[in-house]
């Protein structure tokens, strides 16, 4: 991409030097046609050139952007502009030539994101800064690249006012990205060594690879079938697992902090011990998982996700966001479901980012006083659940479904449970509930 960059900015230069008496004739300095064919490129004086528009130049509100793809990640100041079908972000290319005729200022990226293409979204208030996430399906430049992206911005209240379109999202992205197993393997013996070597091993085959211990930060495994794979102790701090097949597989305390583990399958998979502070478990399938003793303090998503029947026993939830996700019949007996407070600059995963983007993009003052998060649990299933000892302090419970479940010895303290079905729940006191019946 850099390159065919610099190509744009030889040809511009060559094309102004080849016609010098044309250029002299209508006085146009190099500088005036930049910024004609930036404003104008169907201007005739424009035909063939490819011209890179600075970030001053465009339209949209000012943010700050981060796209990521794999192990690939882009970030900076951008301008987003959104309509009812689309959402258009350009974002400073801090990979880009400088622009000579305009003060040497960077090229922008356009991306452009169709609603009906989107299959995960989500949106975060830390204290007045406003962090939204779109995960979309790209078409992939060969039949090896990634078919997925996410969009992060952060912004002020304005973006996400404007963005009050509902979203399709798609139901059948988990079957796309599994689809057409990856089976040229070039110079390496195994798709194994593969991944070991380059980080790297898109829609891969790897059920039962013994992958125990190893270092796998960062890697990009879209798509990439781990069934039964033995992952122990294995770390995956920010790897890109959208739609992993890891079903069955051994990820006892493994470190998955900032793994992005939107739409992929867990089901019946060991997770006792494992870390996945602010992973993004998005419409993942953790059916039967035991995650006993599990780390997925907030910033995690498992908003949309089906928990059914999962091990949480003893798991650290504080701050999660669970919404609308099922966890019928899940064991969260011992569970910390209350609210944490993470200052911004200590959140793990692809977190890191945001102070220096909203200070360099935005000028928002961020505060040290930290980030509350409050334990989303807002139109969750909990029939049948187990929460007994659970500590839901401050957890948010509006629209919930805990009918039947067993609430013995847990910490209800300030609990708004008014939203809440409880019918036939059994209360911390020992009592049984009729709210809701």
């Amino acid at each position: 991409m850099k390159h065919k960059k610099i190509a744009s900015v030889i040809l511009l230069a060559s094309i102004l030097i080849a016609y010098p008496t044309s250029a002299q004739n209508k006085e146009t300095s190099r500088r005036e046609l930049y910024i004609l064919c930036s404003k104008f490129p169907l201007n005739s004086q424009c035909k063939g050139l490819e011209i890179p528009i600075p970030l001053d130049e465009r339209s949209g509100e000012e943010a700050g952007c981060s796209l990521l793809s794999g192990n690939s990640n882009q970030s900076g100041k951008c301008k987003v502009v959104a309509t009812e079908e689309s959402l258009t972000v350009y974002l400073e290319d801090e990979e880009g030539e400088p622009i000579e005729f305009l003060d040497n200022q960077l090229p922008s990226l356009e991306i452009k994101i169709f609603f009906e293409t989107v299959f995960a979204q989500n949106y975060q208030i830390w204290n007045k800064v406003h962090r939204l996430e779109f995960g979309y399906l790209v078409k992939p430049d060969s039949n090896q690249g990634n078919r997925t992206k996410f969009l992060t911005i952060l912004t002020n209240e304005n973006i996400p006012n404007s963005l009050n379109t509902q979203l399709s999202l798609t139901p059948t992205s988990a079957e796309l990205l599994s689809q057409s197993q990856v089976n040229t393997l070039s110079n390496f013996s195994s798709p194994v060594q593969r991944l070991l070597e380059t980080k790297e091993c898109i829609r891969c085959d790897l059920r039962g690879a013994d992958l125990a211990g190893a270092n796998l930060n960062e890697a990009n495994l879209e798509g990439a079938s781990l069934q039964g794979a033995n992952l122990q102790g294995t770390t995956l701090v920010r790897a890109y697992l959208v739609g992993a097949n890891l079903s069955q597989a051994n990820l006892t305390e493994a470190v998955l902090t900032g793994s992005n583990l939107t739409l992929a399958s867990l089901t019946e998979s060991s997770l006792e011990g494992a870390d996945l502070s602010a992973a993004n478990l998005q419409g993942a399938n953790l059916q039967l998982a035991n995650l006993k003793g599990a780390k997925l303090i907030a910033p995690t998503l498992i908003q949309d996700a089906d928990l059914r029947n999962t091990n949480l026993e003893d798991a650290n939830i504080q701050g999660a966001n669970l919404e609308r996700a099922n966890l019928e019949g899940a064991n969260l007996q011992g569970a910390n479901l209350s609210d944490i407070s993470i200052r911004l600059q200590d959140i793990p995963g692809n977190y890191s980012f945001g102070e220096f983007l909203l200070d360099l993009a935005i000028g928002f003052p961020i505060s040290n006083r930290g980030t509350k998060f409050y334990t989303n649990l807002r139109n969750v299933n909990l029939r049948n659940a187990t929460l007994t000892g659970v500590n839901l302090e401050d957890a948010l419970l509006d629209g919930a479904d805990l009918s039947n479940a067993n609430l013995s010895e847990a910490k209800l303290n300030d609990v708004d449970l008014s939203g809440a079905n409880l019918c036939g729940a059994t209360m911390s006191d020992g009592s049984t509930s009729n709210l809701g019946c």
